[in-house]
């Protein structure tokens, strides 16, 4: 039987609650620092690495919550839960 995502992403998947966890604090840290980076551009004194630490905790969050949900899909179009246990068994 196919699982829903939320249930393959807390119970099978490898590293689904650290994954859901990083992506929590991805997204905490985005809209925490997002009022102090208006106020940065608002007077024209961020430094560039502002900006690219801006970047790159987006890109993570993204990252974050994007990777499990494409792995979910390829299952899926794999059919792997209507596989039997001996043939699931050469892939773990």
């Amino acid at each position: 039987m196919k699982p829903n995502y939320i249930t393959w992403l807390l119970n099978d998947h490898k590293n689904g609650k650290i994954k859901i966890l990083l992506s929590a604090t991805g997204i905490f840290a985005l809209v925490y620092f997002h009022n102090s980076m208006k106020e940065e551009l608002n007077y024209g004194l961020a430094p560039l690495a502002y900006y690219m630490f801006h970047l790159i905790l987006i890109g993570f969050s993204v990252g974050m919550a994007y990777q499990p949900y494409n792995i979910y899909k390829k299952l899926e179009r794999m059919k792997w839960w209507e596989r039997d246990e001996k043939d699931r068994s050469k892939f773990k």
